[in-house]
C-alpha cells in the first residue's frame, strides 16, 4: 500500500490484520462505518479519492489520505468505532453562490421591464 509523504507526514500506519469495516448506512455522499476499535490505524478504501471527502469520528474530523494514488483513506485514531464519511463535491458551495447572486440580479435588471408592463397587464384583466 503507497501513501503520500506530502500527506501522513511522519505517520505511519500499524501492521496486522484486522476484520473489515461494517457498513451501518450507505446513501449517495454519505458512508457510515462500524470498525473494529483498536490502535491508530489507517482504513483504505475502494472508494475514489477526491477533494471533496471528509470523515469524521466522535464528532472530530479525521485525516483523509491518498493510497495507492487513486483512493480515499482515513487515519484513524485509537478507539475510533464507528466513521463517517461524506462527499461534498468541489466547488458546490461556490456555484450555489454564484446562482444565487446571478439570479439576483437577473431580478434587478428585469425589475423595470416588470414595472413598465405591469399597467398595461392590469387593463387588459379587466
Amino acid at each position: 500500500m503507497a501513501i503520500f509523504q506530502d500527506e501522513a507526514g511522519s505517520w505511519r500506519p500499524a501492521g496486522g490484520e484486522e476484520p473489515p469495516p461494517r457498513p451501518v448506512t450507505t446513501q449517495p455522499g454519505r458512508i457510515v462505518l462500524d470498525v473494529p476499535a483498536a490502535g491508530e490505524r489507517l482504513l483504505a478504501t475502494s472508494v475514489v479519492w477526491s477533494k471533496g471527502w471528509s470523515a469524521r469520528s466522535g464528532g472530530h474530523r479525521l485525516p483523509v489520505l491518498k493510497v495507492n494514488g487513486a483512493f480515499l483513506g482515513i487515519r484513524l485514531p485509537a478507539g475510533a468505532s464507528r466513521v463517517e464519511l461524506g462527499f461534498r463535491p468541489p466547488g458546490l458551495i461556490a456555484g450555489c453562490t454564484a446562482f444565487v447572486v446571478s439570479l439576483v440580479a437577473l431580478l434587478v435588471l428585469l425589475a423595470p421591464t416588470f414595472r413598465a408592463a405591469a399597467p398595461a397587464l392590469r387593463r387588459r384583466g379587466r
